[in-house]
């Protein structure tokens, strides 16, 4: 009779004994791939949270006589940590071609001046980012010479999504822009006429860093904020940009949503450690007593093989073929068993209000919980069995007697 038929008669008559092993396994297999799933989940989250973060630090400049340059915004961009920046300046200029808002200071509206703002990136750091403002008609940014308005500039210049806007350069050069969208703020009704033209909030124009250095011919900066790759290495960078930047600029980071979601992951990761790591000690443990006193029983059963010539390697093997029939088959229910409990456990886990972790199972958890469990079994029959192998077999038949 093969070690395979062996194994599979010793599986059916000894019912309750691997019904119990099939048991234990199924519940250890269950909490492992649970753990594992967690601590997937988590690692995946904190890599989103890293992209998503927009950890970055802020350059702003103290006097309005010394600006970033162009230089040091280069500096600045070449840092290892550094994964891109947003560039903003503004600069004040009398319109030729339309008329601003009146303010405080006008005789008419023609004595006025427009703010100009521009940015890498309008999408970020700029009131349209934190909507404060949004846009009314038309469309955001994407070109060289697109420009926002204010709803109200257009109107008093019966101007519309499309048109030309010129400005008039340092140099005397005429540049044209295309006015893509107009925009609303929501605090317009909040100003008094005491306000300058030039603060008016429709007065405030939006423009790309190409325009920008068109109009004043300079490559100057207020303010450069930098978004960085790894949140954690973020006080290195802020140093490394202050020693760009000198005196000139208040350097200063901002990560508060990083940090705040990290503590609520390293506090998740902590505890499935933990309890992952006393699933494995005791699934050994237990596993590991039940095999050596099963073992012991079984040491006739041995003996007879051996006495009948049935080689030790087959012996060894049949013990080996029965722990695989029921680790799989402990395997494959723990799977269907955490397909169902698993994915609710992981609705009840919060990382923040409206986050949850998206527990699933997957074949490379299943792949490794059967691979090192497999391994680790066979270790325990091996070692469970052993001292029953290399023993005499008039040895073994004499401890029976006695």
């Amino acid at each position: 009779m093969s070690c395979m038929r062996r194994a599979v008669y010793y599986i059916s008559r000894k019912r309750m004994k691997n019904v119990m092993l099939f048991i234990i396994f199924l519940i250890v297999n269950v909490m492992v791939l649970g753990t594992i799933s967690i601590i997937s989940a988590t690692a995946g989250i904190n890599r989103e949270i890293v992209k998503k973060s927009s950890a970055k630090i802020v350059a702003e400049c103290k006097s309005s006589e010394d600006y970033i340059t162009k230089d040091e915004a280069a500096q600045i961009s070449r840092l290892e940590n550094v994964d891109k920046l947003n560039k903003i300046s503004k600069w004040t200029i009398s319109p030729s071609e339309f008329m601003p808002v009146a303010g405080m200071e006008e005789k008419n509206q023609e004595d006025g001046r427009v703010c100009l703002h521009s940015y890498d990136d309008i999408n970020l750091d700029s009131p349209f980012s934190n909507m404060v403002s949004h846009i009314a008609e038309g469309r955001t940014i994407e070109r060289e010479t697109d420009i926002l308005i204010h709803q109200s500039l257009a109107e008093v210049n019966n101007l519309k999504t499309g048109d030309a806007l010129y400005f008039t350069a340092d140099t005397g050069e005429k540049i044209v822009a295309t006015i893509t969208g107009t925009y609303l703020n929501g605090n317009e009704s909040d100003q008094t006429f005491a306000v300058s033209a030039v603060n008016r909030i429709e007065n405030q124009i939006y423009v790309t860093d190409y325009l920008m250095n068109k109009l004043n011919g300079q490559t100057e900066y207020e303010k450069v904020i930098a978004y960085v790759k790894d949140p954690d290495q973020i006080q290195l960078t802020e140093n490394e940009i202050r020693m760009v930047t000198g005196q000139k600029a208040e350097v200063a980071f901002t990560d508060r949503m990083f940090q705040r979601l990290k503590v609520s992951l390293e506090q998740i990761t902590k505890t499935v450690n933990l309890i992952f790591f006393f699933t494995f000690v005791s699934g050994i443990a237990v596993s590991g007593l039940l095999l050596c006193m099963w073992m012991r029983n079984r040491k006739k059963e041995i003996a007879v093989y051996l006495s009948l010539g049935i080689p030790k390697v087959e012996v060894l093997l049949q013990m080996f073929i029965e722990i695989v029939l029921v680790y799989t088959l402990s395997v494959i229910v723990s799977v269907l068993a955490g397909n169902c409990i698993i994915p609710y456990i992981g609705t009840k886990i919060k990382i923040t209000d409206s986050m949850e972790l998206a527990l699933h199972i997957t074949a490379e958890n299943v792949a490794m919980v059967w691979v090192v469990g497999m391994i680790t079994l066979i270790c325990l029959v091996t070692a469970a069995i052993l001292p029953y192998i290399i023993k005499n077999l008039k040895t073994i038949f004499s401890e029976m007697e006695g």
